[in-house]
C-alpha cells in the first residue's frame, strides 16, 4: 500500500492566477483537480478544508454578480427598488436579557454603501464651500474692524 503525503500545507497556500479567463485558482485545489484526473477510482473524503475564504470569494463573484448588479442599477434607477425590512433576531446580553438587531439584505447594504459615498462626496463639497464662505467673512470682519480702529485713531 502506498503512503499518501501530508496535505497540511495546502490550505495555507496562496491563490495562484491561471489565465485571466480562469480567474485565481488555489494550489490545493490544482491538486485536487490533477489527482481525479489521473485516478479516475480516488475517493475524496475531506475536501471542506480547501474552501478558504478566497475559494468562497471566488464561488460568489462566480454566480452571476455582475447580472446582479446590472439589475440593481436598473431598479434604482427606475425608482422600482424597495428596500427588503431587515432580519431581525435577538442576540442573548451578558445579564441574561436579549438584544434584538436588525440584518439587512446584502442587495440594501450595498444600496446603502453607495449612496453613503455619494452623501460623503456631497457633504465635503457643501463644507468646503462653507469654510470658504467663513473664511470670507472672516476677512471681511478683519477689515471691517480695522477700518473702525483706523476711524477711531483718527477722532
Amino acid at each position: 500500500m502506498e503512503e499518501r503525503r501530508s496535505i497540511k500545507g495546502n490550505t495555507k497556500q496562496e491563490a495562484k492566477v491561471r489565465t485571466k479567463s480562469r480567474g485565481a485558482m488555489l494550489i490545493g485545489l490544482q491538486r485536487v483537480r490533477e489527482v481525479a484526473l489521473r485516478d479516475k477510482r480516488a475517493q475524496f473524503t475531506t475536501l471542506l478544508h480547501h474552501v478558504s475564504v478566497n475559494v468562497l470569494e471566488y464561488s460568489f463573484r462566480e454566480i452571476k454578480l455582475q447580472d446582479n448588479l446590472k439589475c440593481l442599477h436598473r431598479k434604482v434607477h427606475n425608482s422600482t427598488y424597495r428596500a427588503k425590512p431587515s432580519k431581525r433576531i435577538c442576540i442573548p446580553k451578558y445579564d441574561g436579557r436579549k438584544r434584538p438587531i436588525g440584518i439587512a439584505s446584502l442587495e440594501d447594504k450595498i444600496v446603502q454603501h453607495a449612496v453613503g459615498k455619494l452623501l460623503l462626496i456631497i457633504m465635503k463639497l457643501i463644507l468646503k464651500v462653507f469654510l470658504m464662505v467663513l473664511e470670507q467673512k472672516e476677512e471681511h470682519m478683519i477689515l471691517f474692524l480695522r477700518s473702525q480702529l483706523v476711524q477711531r485713531k483718527g477722532k
